[in-house]
């Protein structure tokens, strides 16, 4: 493929997936009439019906067929793959998606070879139809040398495209590369290099991009492991170039390369990280990456390391123009990924049904990591299967609209040292610079380190810990924050552990401190006798603010019950209390909860869940539950839950389920839910049938 200038017409994918189409019967076929020991052939189906309604009726029903096989073809040679069909029909609109998937291997005492391909197909009756289309060749070696390296080299290439006269999505890509895997005695060195040309024909876009790592580390033991030492050094570079012809002054939005997609559930954003979800930028959008359930705070991000961001898009699985009203979005931005700052609230969005995505145009941020937070949510689950960001670019008149280039340098030391045998201590250093072009650049440095002393074993120990995190960004304050801390953890007796731990922080900024906090604990949890816990968690802090002259101090305090009265029953609770004074404002708020579960025998089971909450703002709120298990036969299980809140306003909702497991083959699920509200009074119905078959 040409790396310069864009190729006219679109360049047309090697007949794989027609060859796929030919082979499928005969290797299911093949599959069905296995040698002993093959995989299995399977074939799931699946029928769902649901139901709701709010003076508005929608119903859905939907049903899927997936069919596993498999089988080798020698020692050396088999094959796997699927074919999974989905159709689903909302009101008037139907929805197909027909994915065949195959894959074959050969493998032998010098290489493995893996060729696989997928194919995605997706009609729509109100939309566009879609084709998404991939395949991968793998070559790995297998060789077992104590000074040979392990090799691994691919090549693949992807499509997708819609059928409209005028694509608004047509994008094809080639990607090849390899990596080098080398352990030369204590030492491992790794070297990875990544190719990627993709062509967006509906914008008349072409991105080029190369990316080389390499990695160096090692670790090594002295003493009788009394002294361990452990280095590492990466290196990284990404090239990028995006082409394409633009009048000069002409505004054009260019992706933006997302080297990590987060997300999570977190109903206070400000701070937490958020676990990695490579779904959310593998490409395909049939697939469900995050499940965004009524009432959940979810958070869908990314790291964009400083770039540029102006424009977000979430892809759902479903086209959701009828309910996406409900949603409400904010902003958050972020430098390290843990303390977020809210950017925008209330986000203003588009929801592009056609395509099925949010269309958000962000204020202009250049963070290292942002978000979005769903505020509000529709009644019913929603799933986001990608998510893409864009930046604003204005053209020159040049064919080259952009490039970029980010080196990045990580290097990792750590020192382990056990003195005596009551007496441990531990070290880290780590250093990373960042040097992208254009953007900004950064270095930071981290470094702690420990002293553990259990002169006692189990009766007494403590840790003495110190930590400094400095970040020097281009343009912005240089920023330290240090940390002290002491822990003390004992057990004295095998149904009692005691903790107590003090911590003090510092924030500066350009050597300036600007903050200092504290941060108290204690900790006990007692078995006090066979069949009744307890435990008490009490944390209170201090935080002062130098430029504003304001200091805030927080309590909590935690105490917890756990008590089995009878075989039969069980009961647990907790007391929580909060207090906030600081800044001109004074907040308090108890919280009570308390859960008692009666199971008489293996066929009933009750549980009932209470709780209460008191502020000093007259938002008092108590809530109650009650719910009824029963499996009248081994196969039958029914659950009945009906809760009541009172808070700012009162609501009622009842719910029922049922599960039939009809044989080893048939399983049966039904449920149904009712809302009383002040204004509305919701309603749900829903069944499933569920067939399997295995090892046919």
């Amino acid at each position: 493929m040409a790396t310069g200038g864009l190729r006219e017409g679109g360049r047309r994918v090697p007949p794989f997936f027609e060859i796929v189409l030919l082979l499928l019967p005969v290797m299911i076929l093949g599959a069905a009439q296995r040698p002993a020991g093959a995989a299995p052939l399977g074939i799931n189906a699946d029928w769902r019906f649901s139901e709701s309604g709010d003076g508005e009726t929608l119903d859905t029903f939907s049903q899927s067929y997936n069919m596993d096989f498999g089988s080798e073809v020698n020692e050396v040679i088999d094959y796997s793959g699927a074919v999974r069909y989905q159709r689903t029909r909302r009101e008037s609109a139907v929805s197909e998606i027909l994915s065949p998937t195959l894959g074959l291997a050969l493998d032998n005492d010098v290489f493995r070879l893996d060729l696989s391909g997928n194919l995605n197909r997706r009609r729509e009756s109100e939309g566009p139809n879609l084709t998404d289309s991939t395949w991968e060749a793998t070559w790995t070696s297998r060789w077992r040398h104590r000074w040979w390296p392990s090799l691994r080299l691919f090549y693949g290439q992807d499509r997708s495209r819609d059928d409209l006269d005028r694509h608004a999505i047509d994008t094809e890509s080639d990607r090849y590369g390899g990596n080098l895997d080398w352990t030369l005695g204590r030492l491992k060195a790794f070297y990875a290099y990544d190719r990627r040309e993709n062509t967006d024909n509906s914008q008349a876009l072409e991105y080029l991009s190369d990316s080389h790592v390499a990695r160096v580390q090692g670790s090594a033991a002295f003493f009788g492991d009394r002294l361990t030492l452990s280095f590492a050094q990466q290196f990284l570079q990404a090239d990028e170039e995006v082409r394409g012809a633009r009048p000069a002054g002409q505004v054009v939005f260019l992706r933006v390369t997302v080297a990590t997609a987060l997300s999570g559930v977190d109903a206070t954003p400000q701070t937490g990280t958020l676990a990695s979800t490579p779904a959310l930028i593998d490409g395909d959008r049939f697939s469900a990456a995050v499940t965004i359930n009524p009432g959940d705070r979810t958070n869908i991000g990314a790291r964009t390391g400083g770039q540029a961001a102006d424009r977000l898009f979430l892809y759902t699985t479903d086209d959701i123009s009828a309910s996406a009203g409900a949603f409400q979005w904010d902003l958050y931005v972020s430098s390290d990924g843990n303390n977020w700052s809210l950017s925008a609230a209330n986000l203003a969005f588009t929801y592009n049904g056609p395509q099925r995505r949010f269309e958000m145009d962000l204020p202009a941020v250049s963070p290292e990591f942002l978000k979005v937070v769903a505020t509000a949510t529709p009644a019913t689950a929603v799933s986001v299967s990608e998510i893409e960001i864009f930046r604003r670019v204005v053209a020159t008149g040049s064919n080259l609209l952009s490039e970029s280039t980010n080196r990045s340098w990580h290097s990792d030391v750590s020192l382990g040292a056990r003195l005596r045998e009551d007496l441990a201590f531990s070290y880290s250093l780590s250093y990373e610079a960042s040097r992208p072009d254009p953007g900004a650049h950064r270095d930071k440095t981290s470094q702690a380190g420990s002293l553990r002393w259990t002169p006692w074993g189990r009766y007494f120990s403590s840790t003495l810990g110190a930590s400094e995190t400095r970040d020097q960004r281009e343009n912005d304050p240089d920023t330290t924050s240090r940390s002290y801390s002491l822990t003390l953890a004992s057990t004295p007796l095998d149904t009692l552990d005691l903790g107590a731990s003090v911590t003090r922080s510092d924030s500066l900024e350009d050597g300036r401190r600007i903050g200092t906090s504290y941060h108290y604990g204690l900790l006990a949890s007692a078995e006090i006798y066979p069949d009744l816990h307890a435990g008490l968690d009490v944390n209170y802090s201090t935080a002062e603010n130098l430029e504003s002259d304001t200091t805030t101090r927080t309590l909590n305090g935690v105490a917890r019950l756990t008590a089995r009265l009878t075989p039969a029953v069980l009961l647990d609770g907790s007391v929580e209390h909060n207090r906030t004074d600081g800044s001109g404002t004074e907040s308090r708020e108890s919280i009570g909860v308390l859960n008692l579960t009666w199971r008489p025998s293996d066929i009933v089971s009750v549980r009932w869940t209470g709780r209460r909450t008191w502020t000093d703002q007259e938002e008092d709120a108590n809530g109650w539950s009650v719910t009824l298990g029963l499996a009248p036969t081994r196969k039958v299980q029914i659950n009945g839950t009906y809760t009541y809140q009172d808070a700012a306003t009162t609501s009622e909702s009842f719910g029922l389920s049922a599960n039939w497991n009809i044989s080893r083959f048939f399983l049966f699920q039904a449920s149904g839910s009712y809302q009383i509200l002040p204004d509305e009074e919701p309603w749900q119905v829903g069944a499933q049938l569920t067939a399997r078959f295995s090892g046919l």
